[in-house]
């Protein structure tokens, strides 16, 4: 059975609505929970493994999933997964950069409650994510000027 290092940034409220996301890297694998709330997402749960401690990408998710049951009476049926990797056509399948496991999108839902799993590539959440910023999150770290070509 897979520990993970958890931090927790709000109390978590069974009325509320949450999302179940994961971000996995090279070194380090992240899952979150996020509330949706007016209009936007807070992350209110943290749960961390290193990477290199996985060796069955599915049985990290239904340890997850228990464990998250078991302490916070949350179920899931959908996790968007964030590799660092090249995610095939299909959106369904990755090996992760320096790293000797599979995700598979259908093997998950195979083998946990979940009924649907989005796969994308790391980089691709990070444009997903700009436009949740807030403009203050910003900076100019050297200023251009436009040029016709």
């Amino acid at each position: 059975m897979y520990k993970f290092d958890e931090k927790k940034y709000q109390s978590i409220d069974r009325e509320k609505s949450y999302i179940l996301v994961a971000d996995i890297g090279g070194t380090n694998s992240i899952f979150g929970i996020l509330c949706y709330e007016n209009k936007k997402y807070d992350l209110v749960l943290m749960l961390h493994i290193a990477s290199k401690e996985i060796q069955k990408f599915t049985d990290v998710v239904s340890d997850l999933l228990g464990y998250i049951d078991e302490t916070y009476s949350l179920r899931f049926s959908f996790l968007c997964i964030g590799a660092a990797g090249v995610v095939n056509d299909a959106h369904t399948r990755v090996k992760p950069t320096n790293l000797s496991f599979v995700i598979d999108t259908k093997k998950i839902i195979l083998v946990t409650s979940l009924k649907k799993v989005l796969l994308i590539n790391d980089f691709q959440t990070v444009g997903y994510g700009i436009d949740l910023l807030p403009s203050e999150s910003f900076e100019i770290i050297q200023a251009g000027i436009m040029q016709l070509r």
